[in-house]
């Protein structure tokens, strides 16, 4: 993966979780002003993720964003707003977790 790549990727990430945890906060408050915020993140999330689909491709693209982003979320569930996972869901996220490896070809000698 290009520092390209890895650079939006990281930035998509980063706008994804504070437009996903700005909605959730609406929820709990039910103030508003944090879904308008939740909303322009939201925007400039599925901006960068245009750019990442155009620098490496849907597939792998895809696959590794949503997969960091459920990832990311269930942690920030968790420990901000004391969310309950299953023992099957935490195998569940650790699947994701592996899945992320293999699909971003981090152990993949030649490419």
């Amino acid at each position: 993966m290009s520092p390209l790549f890895i650079a939006v990727l990281a930035l998509n990430l980063t706008l994804s979780t504070i437009a996903d945890v700005s909605t959730t906060v609406s929820r709990v408050t039910t103030n508003l002003n944090w879904f308008y915020i939740g909303l322009i993140f939201n925007i400039l999330a599925v901006t960068t993720f245009t750019f990442l689909i155009r620098i490496g491709g849907l597939a792998v693209s895809t696959s590794i964003i949503l997969l960091l982003t459920i990832l990311i979320n269930v942690l920030f569930g968790v420990l901000m707003f004391h969310e309950n996972i299953t023992y099957l869901q935490w195998i569940g996220i650790g699947t994701g977790f592996i899945a992320v490896i293999l699909i971003s070809g981090v152990f993949v000698p030649f490419q």
